[in-house]
């Protein structure tokens, strides 16, 4: 029986600091070496340990969120109903059931705390997202495009898709801007128009101040890029590390060879320092 822990984060002193070079002929920042900061330390304190008194967790769990009573709201693949604990990881049930109807799922592989404490839920089996109150009833239900791998709602409301789609305009485009409905207004984050596999397009969200937002390719290189109001590239951040090397393609691990390095997820804390959780083998 598996068990998921929750972890938070503490910074005591500082954060570590690595040599940042700007290049003054682009908007690109380059952070490279390790962190030269040797009094700093980030320590990680388990707050709560979810799953315990069930065996649903036994597979991946591909998306985590908490609402602002403290529930966490977990998806699991193969599993095709979010999961709900409460503070202290005891199971609360499922939402909805297995489905095609409003309030139900058959993949729910993506969640997202939205503006007003709603819930997006992200069906990628059925290529919709339903949208729930904060009593995790459904509001409303649209559809999204069928290769969307993440998903970021805005603090106004803005909802954005990282999607690798091959169909008319919006090839080459990794990030697509969608109305209440699920219509794509714009498509960007791309000068080529072409189609490419779809790992070499996973990227995720986070949230910036001013109406911004950051992007970060989980893959291959360690790249997060900062967009503005008008989905305009205002600048970028890479980290060099010999940890994290640029690569190609992805590849099962074997005895000998482990699985490339993943950027998981990160978010920009209210003091404008970005946080990033990176797997490495």
């Amino acid at each position: 029986m598996k068990t998921i822990p929750v972890i938070f984060l503490v910074i005591l002193g500082m954060p570590p600091i690595a040599l940042a070079i700007q290049d003054s002929r682009s908007r690109t920042t380059v952070i490279q070496g390790e962190a030269t900061c040797g009094t700093c330390k980030i320590a990680m304190r388990e707050i709560a340990r979810i799953g315990g008194d069930s065996d649903a967790l036994d597979n991946i769990v591909t998306s985590a969120v908490r609402d602002r009573n403290g529930r966490y709201i977990i998806a699991v693949r193969g599993v095709p109903t979010p999961l709900v604990y409460d503070s202290g990881g005891r199971s609360l049930g499922a939402i909805g059931r297995r489905g095609k109807g409003p309030g139900e799922y058959i993949g729910a592989e993506v969640l997202f705390r939205g503006p007003g404490d709603t819930l997006y839920v992200m069906d990628r089996d059925q290529f919709r997202m339903q949208v729930l109150s904060p009593a995790l009833a459904p509001v409303r239900t649209y559809p999204f495009l069928p290769s969307a791998w993440s998903m970021h709602v805005t603090r106004d409301g803005r909802i954005l898709l990282n999607a690798n789609s091959n169909l008319g305009n919006r090839i080459g485009y990794p990030f697509h801007e969608l109305d209440p409905v699920g219509n794509v207004v714009r498509s960007f984050g791309s000068d080529s128009a072409t189609w490419g596999p779809r790992d070499e397009s996973a990227y995720v969200f986070a949230e910036a101040r001013n109406r911004q937002f950051w992007t970060a390719s989980q893959v291959e290189r360690y790249e997060l890029k900062l967009w503005g109001e008008r989905d305009n590239l205002l600048r970028i951040v890479e980290r060099r590390a010999d940890w994290f090397r640029p690569y190609h393609g992805l590849w099962m691990a074997t005895p000998d060879r482990p699985a490339p390095p993943w950027l998981v997820t990160f978010w920009e804390d209210s003091q404008g320092r970005i946080w990033t959780v990176t797997r490495v083998a």
